[in-house]
């Protein structure tokens, strides 16, 4: 009989052990799905916020550039009624400021304002001719820098900043003739 008691106990003891083990395995598969869940989470958002300051900062390069060749297209001499819409330029800025970190906020800033002053631009009231051409150049360095900033928070590569004078016919028979600067 002895046998038979011993044999019963080593069999519960066997089926406890059995029980615990599940019980602890169980307990890790389910702290190792946590965590993994909570990381998928934390990089679904993080690649979500990635998205949504991919478009909007598109959304604002692009409104930039509307404003800037629609002064380009009005000039410096056109007459006081002659107004450049800026309102999606702002409205896009307000997105970027609501996304974006702090460098692509102030670059982002300083290219909205000489937009603005060139969009209000009137020679006479504001300046000469010459200053409206030398503030274009301002504009297109601060949204180069404005790009450089945006590239640095999308964690792409840095991109070479444009020459100074740039000629897109170089090596050929044009060079010099079509210099942009």
């Amino acid at each position: 009989m002895t046998t038979l008691a011993a044999e019963t106990t080593n069999a519960y003891a066997v089926a406890a052990i059995g029980v615990i083990g599940s019980l602890v395995g169980g307990v890790i598969v389910a702290v190792v799905s946590l965590v993994l869940a909570r990381q998928a989470r934390t990089e679904n958002r993080r690649q979500w916020v990635r998205d949504e300051r991919r478009e909007a900062f598109a959304r604002y390069l692009s409104a930039g550039q509307a404003t800037l060749d629609a002064c380009q297209k009005r000039g410096p001499l056109s007459n006081a009624t002659d107004n450049v819409d800026t309102s999606s330029l702002s409205g896009t800025y307000a997105v970027v400021q609501i996304v974006a970190d702090e460098d692509v906020v102030a670059a982002a800033r300083t290219l909205m304002y000489r937009l603005l002053v060139l969009a209000g631009f009137r020679v006479g009231a504001h300046g000469t001719e010459d200053e409206f051409f030398e503030i274009s150049k301002l504009v297109r360095r601060a949204r180069h820098a404005t790009i450089d900033a945006m590239r640095k928070e999308l964690e792409q590569s840095p991109f070479p900043a444009p020459e100074e004078t740039f000629d897109a016919f170089r090596g050929t028979d044009f060079e010099g003739r079509f210099v942009a600067s």
